[in-house]
């Protein structure tokens, strides 16, 4: 930490002030740069002075201007749709005109271990986002994405601020994470996903790590996907990769630069049920109302079988009580009761950030504030996020650079999720139709009157299974705080202009904080333990849990690159690293059941001893990894990389591994020049091939004393059900893929076709043994899930003329996945269940099969009732769904005229 600040303090002192940006003789060139097809005015090019570091970007009239050294020669301009050109400078105005090329064609593509490659040289599909693009409503850097990237599959949190997974390629691992390694500035981040491990059965989700990065400061996103595009990563990167650059301070013409930006979005249900109002609350066409806890006719009954809604008179829940008798008040419907209670959300995100750049040194400083009120009563959440980019040139051949990204959130009410009470919407699809939410509303903060069956007990319908749900989000509460610091440091020296070295180290480092808090008079509640899933019982006087995780990662590596021509046709690009990642997560979870006095959530008023949970992991990998890209007439390419990883989490005969892959490409259209005289300008042929392998978590390889609840004020220690493996060895993943790129009409339309297979084997998994074992499951190298597909990308520029243009992008996608086998012996593995219901893996179907039970039928498909004319369920259950789409598709259109640009993105999930 004391070298990122020293470098950032060396970086700002080496740009000074404004007037000592350029430094020696310099020369002003300006111009403009437009498009050769119809002289529009291109914005976003980046302008570079050869040989320096000196750039800048045009404006939206493709004006640019730039202070270049007295000797420099040429100007590089690119731009991602039109690619690259090189143009001396001839004098002080140098206009130019660019060609369109086919998208994300002949431009610079950022790769693992942060290494820019060639987009021709890149035999894998790897797809390129600029942080322009990204969708700016959404609050979680997954969700811009959705909709966007052919073949990955987006789920979006159900609650606002929860959790969203991201999935390339289909679910590989058949107990393990299937999301992608995430990756900032060449450090890999956390991403865990903070949700409770419920089961469906309630909880909270405090969102997952990777929304803590703020769009607003991402320069680009490129998606590797698959093991052959994270070959290099190692086996955190089976599932593929999510490579993010964020701005530099570099391209401000050595001058300082302000920019100040503001998005604000209102939210709203898009969707809720359908719901009846013809019968209110009870049972057999009956109800009057006592105490709702039975005292009455079905007043406990929380489901709408009761009385039509006819205005009839009727004894209800909030009818006045006259001389200690409950009056009767009209029996009607209250059709918005449900729609009443969501407010209007709102999300207001500020951003400003100041960068300057030299020829000798960048800097930028950015600081952005998220603030949302929820669609739930009570949800609030704030981010805090400043970030600091900087660069210097130490001499000629030494460089250095550095950047930190301070992240400070917090959360209250967050509402809960699964069928637990803490989530309303289980609430509400019970609700009694005549139930009044302005009435709830007006009294959440309030207990029953003197006289009243339930007097002192929280206002409420129902006192059987459901609190008033004003007071589950604005009396029970929860609040959690998060602070995180992601940061690097890395030094580059370049021993000659075709070979430099690299040193890099980074961490990512946070501290998360949760409470979640019980006012006494609940029923009907119970909290789910995020540690265990379990549920905890609420004592009448309140309870609370407080759960603490502090994590810290780092990644400490050196790569040597090579980029040379070995002669006039063959060219050589080589990388040679090695790294070493220090994992440590540490787990802290006190729950007390009750208190003594009720309001003070604190260890010290409990009323029965707190259950604590104390869990600490740890991990260590050494690496070495190298790459090396043969290039021919720069029309056929070769690359070759390997990884080996030595594993602290494996058994030591074990804990070596090796991971090798093949890619290349091959540009048709510059092979057989009379292919792109034609319609077609541009074509690119791909294939490639990689093994990935993976190690364990934590503490797999022996059995160790678990503690538990104390007999008599005695410690008390256990075995653990699951029985370890001193025996594991790596999981493999072997995959391949072939795809092409092509362009058309002048490259107005761009096509990307990929098809892909890989199948993951000896996977580490928990498989279930005979409890007269004495243990309930046994950690085992077992199974094989294999995906194939196909991904298409779409690019179009449909119009284009004048001061109007219409591009439009589709993705369409589909995934193959099957379980080719379990443990020998097992029918199937039980992923999660929720009451007559399963999600399971089964052989020779696809992961994440829906298992229950459906009507019983006779010889001719008739549905078998019972003598009362009942439909009869089945014993035997059967796999009847699959919670994968059946495909995913996007399509996203930018129509600009002049100025103004509209922005249109449908992203969708089918079957």
């Amino acid at each position: 930490m004391k070298r990122l600040l020293v470098l950032l303090s060396l970086v700002t002192l080496a740009i000074g002030g404004t007037e000592g940006f350029a430094q020696g003789r310099t020369v002003s060139v300006t111009g403009r740069v437009t498009s050769a097809d119809n002289n529009r005015p291109l914005s976003g090019v980046s302008v570079l002075v050869q040989g320096t570091n000196v750039n800048t970007r045009t404006d939206a009239d493709g004006r640019y201007r730039v202070d270049a050294p007295a000797t420099a020669n040429a100007l590089v301009f690119n731009h991602l749709q039109y690619g690259t050109r090189t143009v001396a400078i001839t004098g002080s105005v140098v206009d130019v005109q660019l060609s369109p090329q086919a998208v994300a064609v002949e431009g610079l593509v950022v790769t693992a271990l942060g290494i820019e490659r060639q987009e021709r040289a890149l035999g894998i599909a790897a797809q390129q986002v600029q942080g322009e693009d990204l969708t700016r409503s959404e609050t979680h850097i997954a969700n811009a994405l959705q909709g966007k990237v052919a073949g990955v599959q987006i789920t979006a949190a159900g609650v606002q601020g929860g959790s969203s997974r991201v999935v390339i390629r289909g679910a590989s691992s058949l107990t393990g994470n299937n999301q992608p390694l995430w990756v900032v500035d060449g450090v890999p981040v956390d991403n865990y996903s903070s949700m409770a491990r419920n089961a469906g059965f309630g909880g909270i989700d405090y969102g997952n790590a990777v929304q803590d990065i703020a769009p607003e400061n991402i320069e680009s996103i490129t998606v590797l996907k698959g093991a052959s595009a994270a070959a290099l990563y190692g086996s955190r990167a089976s599932g593929g990769a999510i490579i993010v650059t964020t701005k530099t301070g570099r391209g401000n013409n050595g001058r300082g630069q302000v920019t100040a930006s503001q998005h604000i979005s209102w939210e709203d249900p898009l969707r809720l049920p359908t719901w009846q109002n013809q019968f209110g609350q009870g049972l057999d066409g009956q109800f009057r109302y006592v105490d709702g806890n039975g005292g009455g006719s079905y007043d406990e009954v929380d489901e709408s079988w009761g009385p039509p809604l006819d205005g009839r008179m009727v004894e209800q829940y909030n009818s006045p009580i006259v001389n200690g008798v409950r009056q009767a008040t009209p029996w009607v419907p209250q059709p918005d009761n449900v729609d009443y209670f969501f407010q209007t959300g709102r999300t207001l995100t500020t951003n400003a950030s100041f960068g300057a750049s030299s020829e000798q040194a960048n800097v930028r400083l950015s600081l952005s504030r998220l603030s949302q009120d929820g669609m739930m009563p009570g949800f609030e959440l704030g981010r805090t996020t400043v970030g600091l980019n900087g660069g210097v040139n130490v001499t000629s051949r030494l460089s250095a650079s550095g950047s930190a990204q301070y992240v400070g959130s917090d959360g209250s009410g967050r509402p809960g999720i699964g069928y637990g009470e803490t989530n309303p919407m289980i609430q509400f699809i019970w609700f009694g139709r005549q139930v009044d939410t302005r009435d709830l509303q007006r009294n959440f903060r309030n207990v029953r009157p003197e006289g009243d069956t339930q007097a002192g007990m929280p206002y409420s319908w129902n006192y059987s299974y459901h609190p008033n749900p004003y007071f589950l989000q604005q009396v029970n509460g929860n609040v959690d705080e998060r602070n995180r610091l992601i940061g690097n440091v890395a030094v580059n020296y370049e021993f000659a202009p075709w070979l430099n070295a690299m040193v890099r180290s980074g961490t990512d480092w946070y501290n998360d904080d949760r409470r979640t808090m019980y006012a006494e008079g609940n029923y009907g509640v119970s909290n789910i333990s995020p540690v265990t899933g379990a549920s905890e019982v609420v004592g009448d006087r309140g309870a609370f849990g407080q759960y603490q995780i502090g994590f810290q990662e780092t990644n400490t590596d050196f790569l040597l690159n090579l980029d040379r021509a070995l002669t006039n046709s063959i060219s050589l690009n080589a990388n040679l690293g090695g790294n070493r990642r220090d994992f440590s997560r540490r787990t802290n979870y006190v729950w007390v059941a009750g208190l003594s006095a009720p309001g003070i959530f604190s260890t010290e008023n409990a009323s029965e001893t707190p259950d604590p949970f104390d869990y600490v992991a740890r991990k260590r990998v050494n690496s070495l990894y190298g790459q090396t890209e043969f290039g021919f007439n720069d029309v056929f390419f070769v690359t070759l990389t390997g990884r080996n990883d030595w594993s602290s989490t494996l058994p030591a005969q074990n804990n070596s591994y090796f991971y090798p892959s093949a890619q290349a490409s091959f540009i048709l259209s510059d092979a057989i020049p009379a292919l792109s005289e034609g319609f077609m300008r541009y074509a690119k042929l791909r294939a490639s091939w990689a093994r990935v392998g993976s190690d364990a978590d934590p503490y797999q390889l022996a059995n160790t004393y678990l503690s538990s609840s104390a007999f008599n004020g005695v410690p008390r220690f256990e075995v653990a059900n699951s029985l370890k493996n001193a025996e594991l060895k790596p999981e493999a993943t072997d995959s391949w893929e072939v795809g092409t790129e092509l362009g058309f009409f002048n490259n107005r339309i761009g096509l990307d076709l990929t098809y892909y297979n890989e199948v993951t084997r000896d996977q580490i998994m928990p498989v279930q043994v005979s409890r007269a074992s004495g243990f309930s499951s046994v950690v085992v190298n077992a199974g094989s899930v294999r995906n194939k597909g196909v991904e298409v990308l779409l690019n179009l520029t449909p119009i284009q003329t004048g001061n109007f243009r219409w591009e439009s992008t589709l993705t369409w996608a589909k995934n193959d996945n099957k379980v080719e086998s379990l443990s020998e012996g097992l029918e199937s593995l039980t992923l999660g269940n929720f009451w007559y219901g399963s999600i399971q893996a089964r052989p020779n179907e696809p992961y994440g099969s829906i298992v229950g039970t459906t009507w019983r039928r006779d010889s001719q498909d008739r549905v078998v009732v019972s003598a009362s004319g009942r439909p009869l369920r089945d014993p035997t259950e059967k796999v009847i769904g699959n919670y994968n789409p059946d495909w995913t598709g996007g399509w996203a259109n930018s129509l600009t005229l002049g100025g103004l640009n509209l922005n249109v993105l449908l992203d969708t999930k089918q079957g």
